[in-house]
């Protein structure tokens, strides 16, 4: 039993099921915002002025990233199925929101550089956020992953 001083000692933390479940339409919606973020004529300017070689290789490299973008998914909405605060699932969903708008910018290679640093940048918050979780009384993805059972 737990006393009144560890009660309020005690971080808040709260499982709700709206942060899981934002996970996929957030990124359903920035990665949508992504491919509709330019206006064809610039897109069809972009493609002219890259050539067709380094069209290909860019394109590419944005479906290369879908793979990344699916892993940061799927962990951001495996981590927010366990008890978190508000201000780190928020923080959650903003880093997959970055990860998920840059294939489309990087596709319709008009937004190359702010693609590649969207995608970076939530890639690393991704990072820190799961190494620096402190949820739960301890570090929570350490203490999940080694569980049995």
């Amino acid at each position: 039993m737990r006393t009144l001083a560890a009660s309020l000692a005690a971080p808040r933390v709260a499982s709700v099921p709206g942060w899981r479940t934002a996970v996929p339409v957030v990124a359903a919606l920035a990665l949508a915002l992504g491919f509709l973020a330019t206006p064809a004529a610039e897109q069809s300017a972009a493609v002219q002025a890259a050539g067709p070689e380094l069209t290909l290789l860019l394109r590419m490299m944005a479906g290369l990233k879908l793979a990344f973008v699916v892993a940061g998914i799927g962990f951001s909405w495996w981590r927010l199925g366990h008890p978190v605060r508000p201000t780190t699932a928020a923080a959650y969903l903003a880093a997959v929101a970055c990860v998920s708008v840059s294939p489309g910018l990087i596709w319709d290679m008009a937004h190359i550089v702010l693609g590649a640093a969207l995608l970076h940048g939530g890639l690393a918050a991704l990072v820190a956020l799961g190494w620096l979780d402190r949820d739960l009384h301890g570090p929570v993805l350490t203490r999940l992953a080694l569980r049995r059972g």
